[in-house]
């Protein structure tokens, strides 16, 4: 990718509607597929191909509020009589850019498209007899029985509910709001839930179609296109190339651009409230239950991490930063040693690592024996129900090799080549062992603060080296008190058994903390020890 020769001023209108056109070259030649990574080449990110369906309908549509925005801008400074020779020209070249968009073709398919996909739903619902079953051990809890009546009565309230609101017709549309206003809160959160999944499943689609968009218009001011090039995670919540010209033209005339729908975002919100749908069901039915509590807070713990990358996203996208600031926001992508990528990932992102590892064994433990292994016993998914957040050192293992990798590379940049002392490999060895993975932790984030020239940063990762200690001793209290309920469990004593969710949450939330805190580290690092690439570029690496 060569940048633009033309060294033009960025607040101009003519710059402006270059950028704008070279977008809209670039959105012609694309296919209806593209093949693009959403991370930087390495081997365990591939091209996946992803569908290009109303992407130049959201490109015209947003030159299309821009160009108003600013064409109204300029009648006002008329009306009040500041309007000179320059910006009457600019007036008029914004009105010709407009009156040359039109309305792509394609979204003739795309209504196609959402006709297909309410037919898809339609037919799901009907057919609730087949997946009701599924859907009922998927969605309650462990210790409820889906055959009761109340949970029966409940799932088949809301599928029938759902299949009548999809008919389309007026007099099942007042029957599905009579029986809403009788519904009780239980049935109104699974018929709200079921709604959300059913939106998000339709629409989840459009997601990349949107993000070719925004990378189209980061990259307006290239004369070279680079979207197979570029890693399209890198544009989620950057707005470089045409929207800096968009903020320099809006500014120069005392104005905002139009706020950007962030329909990627809206979208993706669908997972995070079904998460929180999900604690809200674990309070509703815990009775008391310490393990079906402790899960509750999983949920919503990720639901609190989701929803801050959301907004972290969409903060972003809007911020009035400088844009060579952008290239050291996370996600980035760095050139290391011998041309191999090193990314800098945001934080919440690998924070949640451990805990959406976590929540595989809920789901694990309602689908699996019960619907296609029925010859496993109930007891073994309980054991495992227990045991697997005293192994969450293995369930993380290949984000911690990653960061152990990074860690390495740091150092040896750092230290001129002296070091690192041990491979990556062998520090992911020894820490998905119980034993030693309080050494191992604590180690890596202490030698991340020692690297640190910050004074202050350099101590708060010390103190999150004492952390790690704690933290990573968790696990065998598990296996304390597995001995314990093992051996005597009639003699154990009542408070032993809440002690496992209790260390499950401190051990999964703690490793949480611990991977958010390296990966906090790598962030600051990485720009001054490796050469940012711009625009995310990853394929010289």
């Amino acid at each position: 990718m060569a940048p633009d020769e033309t060294a033009d001023d960025p607040a101009s209108i003519a710059g402006l509607l270059r950028s704008y056109d070279r977008a809209r070259v670039g959105a012609a030649t694309l296919r209806p597929a593209v093949l693009t990574r959403s991370r930087p080449c390495v081997w365990w990110s591939l091209p996946l191909p992803r569908p290009t369906l109303l992407t130049r309908f959201y490109l015209s549509r947003h030159i299309d509020r821009s160009l108003g925005a600013l064409e109204r801008r300029f009648n006002a400074r008329e009306a009040l009589g500041t309007l000179d020779d320059a910006m009457r020209r600019d007036r008029d070249l914004c009105g010709l850019y407009r009156r040359s968009l039109r309305l792509p073709r394609h979204l003739v398919a795309a209504l196609v498209y959402v006709v297909l996909a309410l037919v898809c739903a339609q037919i799901l619902v009907v057919k609730s007899n087949v997946f009701e079953e599924l859907f009922a051990k998927i969605v309650w809890l462990p210790d409820v029985d889906p055959v009761k009546p109340e949970e029966e009565r409940l799932t088949r309230e809301a599928l029938h509910l759902i299949a009548k609101t999809l008919s389309g017709s007026p007099a099942t549309s007042v029957d599905v709001a009579e029986k809403t206003m009788e519904m009780k809160i239980p049935t109104g959160i699974f018929l709200l839930a079921t709604v959300i999944l059913v939106a998000y499943l339709v629409t989840r689609m459009l997601v990349p179609a949107f993000r070719l968009k925004r990378q189209l218009l980061c990259l307006a001011d290239q004369t070279e296109w680079g979207v197979r090039d570029t890693a399209a995670g890198w544009f989620v919540d950057k707005s470089v190339g045409a929207y800096t010209r968009e903020r320099a033209v809006f500014g120069s005339l005392r104005a905002r651009p139009p706020r950007e729908w962030p329909i990627d975002l809206l979208i993706l919100a669908g997972p995070p409230l079904l998460l929180l749908g999900i604690a809200f069901g674990y309070v509703r039915f815990a009775d008391g239950d310490a393990y079906l509590i402790a899960l509750s807070v999983w949920f919503f713990a990720a639901f609190l991490l989701r929803t801050w990358w959301l907004y972290t996203c969409d903060r972003q996208r809007n911020a009035p930063h400088p844009a060579e600031h952008f290239q050291r926001i996370p996600p980035y992508v760095a050139r290391g040693d011998r041309g191999r990528p090193v990314e800098g990932r945001i934080v919440p992102g690998v924070a949640a690592l451990p805990l959406l590892a976590a929540l595989l064994v809920p789901f694990l433990d309602n689908v699996v024996p019960n619907q296609w292994i029925p010859t496993f016993e109930d007891e073994l998914f309980t054991v495992a129900l227990i045991l697997v957040p005293a192994l969450t050192p293995w369930l993380v293992a290949g984000s911690w090799h990653r960061l152990s990798s990074t860690t390495r590379r740091i150092e040896q940049v750092r230290r001129a080549g002296r070091g690192p002392h041990r491979r990556a490999w062998v520090s992911t060895l020894l820490f998905v062992s119980i034993v030693l993975s309080p050494a191992v932790v604590t180690r890596d984030v202490r030698l991340l603060g020692s690297l640190m020239n910050d004074r202050t940063r350099r101590r708060q990762l010390h103190r999150m080296g004492v952390l790690g200690i704690v933290v990573s001793v968790m696990p065998l209290a598990f296996w304390v008190v597995l001995v314990i309920l093992t051996v005597g469990p009639d003699t154990a004593p009542t408070g032993v058994y809440a002690l496992l969710p209790v260390t499950a949450t401190l051990v999964v939330f703690g490793y949480g903390t611990l991977l958010g805190a390296v990966q906090w580290a790598h962030n600051l690092l990485i720009p001054d020890c490796f050469e940012v690439t711009e625009f995310g570029r990853c394929a010289d690496s």
